[in-house]
This record gives C-alpha cells, structure tokens and sequence, in this order.
C-alpha cells in the first residue's frame, strides 16, 4: 500500500480508502469482514459520510483492536441519532456526534 503524509499532523494516510455508501447496502457481517480485510491489507482511511448509520456498529467491532491506527472522516455537524443523515449546528450535539 502507497501512502501520503498529511502536511500539518504528520498522520500517514494510505491513498485508498473505503466508503460507507454503498459498503451500507451489505449485511454486518459482510461490512465486518470487508473492513477487517481492508486493514489487513493496509488501508486505513475510512470515510463516514453515510446515508443511514447502519453500518457503524460493524465498522466498530472490525477496528476494535486497531483503532489507534485507523482514520476517520465525517461531515462536521453529522447527525446520526435518529439513524439517518442529519445535521446539526448545536455545539453538544455536534461533540456527541
């Protein structure tokens, strides 16, 4: 795997990435297994602007051991806590997210 250094923190980012938009159509244990492979294989960039926050809890336990080690990328303002996309301008709401 080929990767990039970020220019102000250092992290090194590998130049795939996984998404969560079609990845969410899968059933949790095919997410699972499919993020899992992922970073066996070197990538560690994950985007996590998802329609439905279906696929979270399966991102979760696949990068439970690892997680100092992979990325995450999200919308500021995400709102998932009804399950679907939303957003948020709310300070308190936004940390929780």
């Amino acid at each position: 795997m080929d990767y990039r250094i970020l220019p102000h923190g250092g992290e090194k980012i590998s130049i795939l990435g996984i998404g969560t938009s079609s990845i969410q159509a899968a059933d949790e244990k095919e997410i699972e297994e499919t993020i899992r492979m992922a970073v066996e294989n070197g990538i560690n960039y994950f985007d996590m602007a998802s329609s439905e926050a279906k696929p979270f809890p399966a991102y979760g336990r696949a990068i439970s051991d690892c997680r100092d080690k992979v990325y995450f990328q999200i919308h500021f303002g995400a709102d998932y806590s009804r399950g679907t996309y939303g957003w948020a301008a709310d300070l308190d709401t936004v940390k929780r997210s």
